[in-house]
């Protein structure tokens, strides 16, 4: 669930990309991205925003791994809003592939890393 007190980010078109977070370190701004993540933590409200803005929505492509209560799954991000994360196993865009969903909180756990990103 988002916090009451993040401020939102936008980009020219509208489209949420993150949010900007003034409360939870004093005299810092914690830049969280659009699933829940902190992404750096500055000082100037327009490297914030630089931030969010280079990020975009790119996460949105990408393949990512999760652990599910079976095992790690290669997964990708089929739906997204302020409380749940679907993804799906089906990874490769080709048309007709079907696979199961699955729903994650937001934030999104710890453990749903990207596919190029570092497993531990």
């Amino acid at each position: 669930m988002v916090a009451e007190h993040w401020i939102a980010h936008r980009r020219s078109d509208g489209e949420l990309v993150g949010w900007i977070d003034m409360e939870s370190v004093p005299g810092r701004l914690v830049v969280i991205d659009r699933l829940g993540r902190v992404v750096a933590t500055v000082t100037e409200w327009d490297e914030a925003q630089d931030i969010l803005d280079d990020l975009g929505l790119r996460f949105l492509t990408a393949r990512f791994w999760w652990q599910s209560e079976s095992g790690p799954l290669r997964v990708r991000i089929v739906e997204l809003d302020d409380t749940r994360v679907v993804v799906t196993t089906a990874v490769t865009d080709a048309i007709g592939e079907s696979a199961p969903t699955f729903e994650i909180p937001f934030p999104v756990p710890e453990d749903f890393i990207e596919v190029d990103g570092q497993r531990t």
